[in-house]
C-alpha cells in the first residue's frame, strides 16, 4: 500500500524534502509526522493517515516532490 503526498495548499505544486522523520520497518500511528518539507514560504510536517509499518521510503532528503506522488510504501498494522 502506498502513502501519497496529500495536497498541502492551493498553488503548492513542488515542495522540498528537508528531513525524513521515519525509518523502514518502523511502526507508526495515525497523525505521526513522516516528513518535514519546505515550500518557498514555510516548512511543515506531513502526518500519516493510518496506523501502519513503514515498508519502504520512496523519497530522499533534498528531493523535490509534488502532491499525489507516492512517498512511502506502508503495511497496515492489522496485516502483520
Amino acid at each position: 500500500m502506498s502513502f501519497i503526498l496529500p495536497n498541502i495548499g492551493e498553488g503548492i505544486d513542488n515542495i522540498s524534502v528537508s528531513e525524513i522523520l521515519v525509518e523502514e520497518n518502523q511502526e507508526i500511528k495515525s497523525n505521526d509526522s513522516v516528513l518535514l518539507v519546505e515550500t518557498d514560504k514555510a516548512s511543515m510536517e506531513i502526518p500519516i493517515d493510518k496506523d501502519c509499518i513503514i515498508e519502504k521510503i520512496l523519497v530522499q532528503e533534498g528531493d523535490t516532490i509534488s502532491p499525489g506522488q507516492k512517498i512511502l510504501e506502508v503495511k497496515n498494522l492489522d496485516a502483520k
